[in-house]
């Protein structure tokens, strides 16, 4: 049984693979409902999209929750939240109440994906967003021809009424890699910025060491993981 990380990286059938990671499709219409972001990798990692140090990029803010992925049900046309493998997972469901309760009336365009991070208390991964319970916009995604667009940009075409992941000022790839790690803070989304439908948007994430080794710690609590924490 090949491991998710061949799979990703498999000459004939990996890009396919990294597409459909969280595809919501209707097999009795024979339609895409929803398509989330391609699986994309840490800066550096094996199978992660080139950047040159000095091209222009678009950084954002990599928030600390679950990705939900927004679509409508087929039979009921209502809006939901579905994760990446479930479309009743506890955070789906959590996530669909927020949706339906806090964002009664919104209404997205239906060509695109409309992607957020879900965060509550007791879906604490690492970071402590202490009571904030809420939908953070990601970003979209085109149904038809998979391009990807900004939180900023996402915001703007969808009159998303919720929180938006934050867009920095850093210019290049050079200037993301110099920033200071921030208080409370996962990393940053390095995305190309190029003009839509151009070509498939490149994307990387770039993580905090505290926050590699908090992660690493809160997730993996093994006596020896403790031991190097109190050593540390």
């Amino acid at each position: 049984v090949a491991s998710a990380n061949e799979l990703w990286d498999h000459p004939y059938y990996g890009e396919t693979i990294r597409l459909m990671r969280g595809l919501i499709y209707n097999t009795d219409h024979g339609a895409v409902v929803a398509t989330p972001f391609p699986k994309f990798f840490n800066y550096g990692q094996g199978g992660a999209d080139q950047f040159t140090l000095d091209e222009p990029v678009i950084v954002t803010d990599k928030v600390d929750g679950s990705l939900g992925i927004i679509y409508r049900e087929p039979r009921s046309g209502r809006l939901a939240v579905a994760t990446r493998g479930s479309f009743a997972s506890p955070q789906a469901v959590h996530a669909t109440e927020v949706l339906r309760t806090k964002y009664a009336g919104w209404n997205p365009d239906p060509s695109e994906t409309v992607l957020v991070e879900i965060i509550y208390p007791e879906n604490r991964i690492v970071l402590d967003y202490g009571q904030m319970d809420d939908l953070v916009l990601l970003g979209g995604v085109d149904k038809e021809y998979g391009w990807v667009s900004t939180p900023d940009s996402a915001a703007i075409w969808t009159a998303w009424p919720g929180p938006v992941a934050k867009t920095f000022v850093y210019q290049t790839l050079t200037d993301a890699l110099a920033a200071d790690p921030r208080p409370n803070a996962e990393g940053l989304v390095i995305l190309s910025n190029d003009q839509p439908g151009s070509h498939k948007r490149r994307m990387v994430k770039v993580k905090q060491e505290d926050y590699v080794a908090l992660h690493r710690l809160v997730v993996g609590l093994s006596e020896r993981r403790v031991y190097e924490a109190i050593l540390a």
